[in-house]
Order: structure tokens, then C-alpha cells, then sequence
């Protein structure tokens, strides 16, 4: 039950910086809209390395994060969650 209100919270930060679609894409996690500031997408290339922008898409595609970068698991349920919401934070929200 936790976890579904933690989606609700999240889905309501989303949606307050712009974020129509947050989804997994293979080893990423797109975030869309992208329509981020040039100070904005430096951040994110420094927080994420590996993120990409997809201006075609008006996307960013961050890769998913893991518990350790070599031989990690993928985070999952509260874990992304709470790693997706700090994404929204440092990267989207105003």
C-alpha cells in the first residue's frame, strides 16, 4: 500500500515539472517532455552519466541505475521510485 501512495507522490511531482511520460526503455528511463535550459542538460550529463538527448523525441533517456555500477542489480519498486523522484528534483522541477 506504501508503494502505491509513493507512486501517487510521484506522479503528481511528474506532472508539477512538465513530465507527461516517465518509462523504462530497455537499460533507460526515458523522461518526456525534455525541453530542458542548456544549464539544465549539463547538469544532467554530470549527475548521469551515460544520459542522452533526444531532440527528435523531446526525451532524455537516463540509464537505469543499478546497486553497484559492475555486478549491480537494477533497483526496483522503492527504490527507483525514490531514484526517479530525485530526478525529477535535480533535473525537471523548477
Amino acid at each position: 500500500m506504501t508503494n502505491l501512495v509513493a507512486v501517487a507522490h510521484f506522479r503528481v511531482a511528474a506532472r508539477a515539472a512538465g513530465l507527461t511520460d516517465v518509462a523504462v526503455q530497455g537499460n533507460f528511463v526515458k523522461f518526456a517532455p525534455a525541453n530542458l535550459p542548456e544549464s539544465r542538460e549539463m547538469r544532467l550529463m554530470r549527475m548521469y552519466p551515460g544520459a542522452s538527448l533526444k531532440p527528435a523525441l523531446n526525451s532524455a533517456l537516463i540509464p537505469k541505475p543499478k546497486t553497484a555500477r559492475i555486478g549491480g542489480r537494477d533497483l526496483v519498486d522503492s527504490e527507483i521510485l525514490e531514484w526517479a523522484r530525485q530526478v525529477v528534483e535535480s533535473i525537471f522541477a523548477e
